[in-house]
C-alpha cells in the first residue's frame, strides 16, 4: 500500500506511520497536518468505587454503633465489610490507559489509546521521527 520510496517508520497491529501519513483503525491523518505529538496517560473514573466503599464503611460503623437487632447487626456489619472488599478489589483493578495524542491545526485528537504504555511511546517515537524526516 505504501509506495517504494516512502520510508515506514512504523507497520505493527493495524498502526502504519510513514513520512507521509499516519494510519490507525482505518483513519489517515496527513503528516504533513500533524503539528505536535505526546502521550497522555488517563485513569478511568473511580468515583463508584469510593462511592461502595464509604457506603460500606458507614454500614459497618452502623451496624457497630447503632444498638440494633442482633440479625440486623450482623447483617450490617458484614454487608458493611462486603462492599469495602468489593469496591478495592474493584479499584485495584481498574487499568490506566495511554493514548496518543496529535495536535492537527487547533485540535488535540486521540488517535491510539492502549494498556501497553511501551507500544504508545513506539507510536509517538515513530510519528516524531516522521515529523523530522519531513522537515
Amino acid at each position: 500500500m505504501t509506495q517504494q520510496s516512502e520510508k515506514v517508520f512504523l507497520d505493527e497491529r493495524g498502526v502504519t506511520v510513514t513520512q507521509s501519513r499516519f494510519v490507525v483503525d482505518g483513519q489517515t491523518f496527513a503528516m504533513s497536518a500533524i503539528t505536535a505529538v505526546s502521550s497522555r496517560l488517563d485513569w478511568p473514573p473511580r468515583k463508584w468505587q469510593f462511592t461502595m466503599m464509604a457506603v460500606g464503611v458507614v454500614l459497618f460503623v452502623i451496624g457497630l454503633k447503632i444498638p440494633l437487632p442482633g440479625a440486623t447487626k450482623i447483617v450490617g456489619i458484614l454487608l458493611g465489610i462486603v462492599l469495602v472488599v468489593a469496591g478495592l478489589v474493584w479499584l485495584l483493578t481498574l487499568k490506566k490507559r495511554h493514548y496518543v495524542m496529535l495536535r492537527t491545526g487547533d485540535a488535540d485528537v486521540r488517535a491510539v489509546g492502549a494498556d501497553d504504555e511501551q507500544w504508545v511511546k513506539r507510536i509517538v517515537a515513530a510519528l516524531n521521527e516522521a515529523i523530522a524526516a519531513r522537515g
